[in-house]
């Protein structure tokens, strides 16, 4: 939301707090990568079974100059009203880098067949607007504050094991659960000098910790008996959304008893209204048509402390790449704003924001014209391509690198596949632009000496 300059002895200080908590780490001198490789090794030798030579090869990945420790490093939550640090931990070069990747990859199936998960705020979207409502209806929201180091590790494996053993074939689901105890048991990192061994919860910056952290969330909650007063919940991550039906008393009720199992370890923060809620990127409110009927209307909504700092007009980035960011913004704008007044009051304050960064009139004139809020819903309609049949071309991005027209070479060779029938199914490259060294990556450091 914008460049943060804290007070170097505040963020250490900070750090130091978090991590004094014993319930969660632990103090240690170093991490035995030794040990856990040949307990890697072990576990993917023991399912080859089910862990193919190509993934037991990932999995035991050597980065050139060694594994490391994973550095330690918090982002201070702002728009709390006492600010802290949120600990996300650098994954690149840790042991179970790759680990965490596959375990993700076998997990993520598992996770999107929950019916209360949520992939993000435009499937809410389509969702509301197929809801028929009845009278006297309450939203709600909800968070569990620190997720990821709170989730016990014991049961948060109990849980796990239970949901894989329903879904997935036993060995495959054996192997993920080893791979997954593995991972949990020995997370090491370090901060400010010192080495730490997290004993509790999962690490945030870790791909298998989202995927963990959800599945454990859908565990406690298909404890729960079904209650016909929820008319709708889903949850993105630990964020939650709901509609009731009913009086506020048996609502709070309710989230009283959400996490009851485990009511030591986990705690919802909650939010209740007869009229608007804020939801990830939405503002929510209940509306009557002319029966009195009840619907939902959707704003964008956009966190007082946001400073807009998009790419300015002056920046070297190249003008097509400004022109798309403009428009999938309006496109996000139109998705979420419900009304065709809503979109023009913040498609105003976007121009006026772009405007304020440098971006000349006639540019935005053209970047505004590939919209239109007439296609709003063929948008709500588009199916999202999910095909993972691409082949991508990575390349940093420079005026050197713009001169060698690798696009139209990329196009030239994919022609001359296309000629072979046995070519032919190799589908068309597309160019991934890298970031170049900028003075954000120059200054902003992981490690605190």
């Amino acid at each position: 939301m914008g460049l943060c300059v804290m007070d170097k002895a505040w963020y250490i200080k900070e750090g130091l707090r978090q991590l004094q908590d014993t319930n969660i780490y632990k103090k240690t001198t170093s991490a035995p990568f030794e040990e856990l490789y040949h307990q890697l090794n072990n576990i993917c030798t023991s399912f080859r079974d089910v862990i193919s030579p190509q993934e037991h090869k990932f999995i035991l990945h050597t980065p050139i100059r060694g594994y490391k420790v994973c550095p330690l490093y918090f982002l201070p939550k702002l728009h709390k009203p006492t600010i802290t640090g949120r600990p996300i931990c650098a994954y690149n070069s840790f042991i179970f880098e790759n680990t965490s990747k596959w375990l993700h990859q076998k997990l993520y199936p598992l996770l999107i067949s929950q019916p209360q998960h949520l992939t993000d705020s435009l499937s809410l979207i389509k969702d509301l607007t197929t809801l028929k409502l009845p009278p006297k209806i309450l939203l709600f929201t909800f968070d569990i504050e620190s997720l990821y180091p709170s989730i016990p590790t014991k049961q948060g494996l109990e849980a796990l094991n239970n949901m894989l053993l329903n879904s997935y074939p036993k060995r495959l689901a054996n192997c993920i659960y080893r791979l997954s105890a593995l991972t949990l048991e020995y997370h090491f990192l370090q901060f400010n000098g010192q080495v730490y061994q997290q004993i509790q919860g999962t690490a945030m910056g870790s791909n298998f910790s989202v995927a963990y952290a959800c599945l454990f969330l859908c565990y406690l909650e298909n404890l729960q008996e079904p209650n016909p007063s929820l008319i709708y919940y889903k949850r993105y991550i630990d964020d939650a959304f709901g509609i009731w039906q009913g009086d506020e008393e048996s609502l709070r009720d309710y989230l009283d008893r959400y996490a009851i199992k485990f009511k030591e370890f986990i705690r919802i923060t909650s939010s209740i209204s007869q009229s608007k809620v804020d939801f990830l990127d939405l503002s929510i409110s209940i509306g009557k048509d002319f029966y009195t009927t009840h619907h939902l209307t959707t704003n964008i909504f956009q966190k007082p402390l946001n400073k807009y700092q998009y790419i300015p007009f002056s920046s070297l980035h190249p003008l097509h790449q400004k022109r798309l960011f403009i428009k999938s913004e309006l496109t996000r704008y139109i998705l979420r704003e419900s009304s065709l007044q809503g979109y023009l009051t913040i498609r105003k304050l976007f121009y006026e924001r772009l405007r304020a960064r440098g971006y000349p009139p006639s540019f935005l004139k053209d970047c505004f014209d590939l919209v239109t809020y007439a296609n709003r819903n063929s948008l709500l309609s588009k199916r999202t391509n999910t095909s993972k049949n691409v082949i991508v071309f990575k390349l940093v991005y420079s005026k050197f690198t713009l001169n060698l027209k690798i696009k139209t070479l990329l196009k030239r060779l994919h022609q001359s596949l296309l000629k072979d029938p046995l070519l032919s199914h190799i589908p068309k490259p597309i160019i991934c632009w890298l970031n170049p060294k900028n003075l954000r990556s120059l200054l902003v450091r992981k490690n605190i000496s």
